[in-house]
């Protein structure tokens, strides 16, 4: 097997990749073909920044579009198809970086139209 994230050839029935430590299966394969594809992972805590300084606003409404620009690269198939990926997890405890930037900046995310090319995302301050 090829390895998504770096390339190179993987021992058979290797979960992860010797070489670069990316996982061989399920969504880390995923997530490791689609930062090939692009060239580069999407900056997460440039979101943070960015919802940071709209921090006066009771609500921040981006589409997936806008996101992406702030971050500097696409958003991943999956914030198009699982909902769970916008889910709200606490941001100190979470492993997701997405979720990380938004919760850091004291927001929640309240609606998302999940949609290719005019998907949308509305968040909320938290202390609401």
């Amino acid at each position: 097997m090829i390895c998504p994230g770096c390339g190179k050839l993987a021992r058979d029935g290797a979960r992860f990749c010797d070489n670069c430590g990316v996982s061989l299966t399920g969504r880390g394969a995923a997530a490791a073909r689609h930062v090939r594809a692009v060239g580069r992972r999407p900056d997460y805590p440039a979101l943070e920044t960015y919802l940071r300084q709209k921090g006066g606003a009771g609500e921040v409404r981006m589409t997936f579009a806008e996101i992406a620009g702030v971050v500097g690269a696409p958003l991943p198939p999956s914030s198009v198809n699982h909902r769970a990926w916008w889910g709200n997890e606490d941001p100190e405890v979470t492993m997701h970086a997405h979720k990380r930037a938004w919760g850091r900046a004291g927001y929640r995310v309240a609606q998302v139209y999940q949609h290719p090319t005019d998907g949308w995302v509305r968040f909320e301050r938290r202390d609401r």
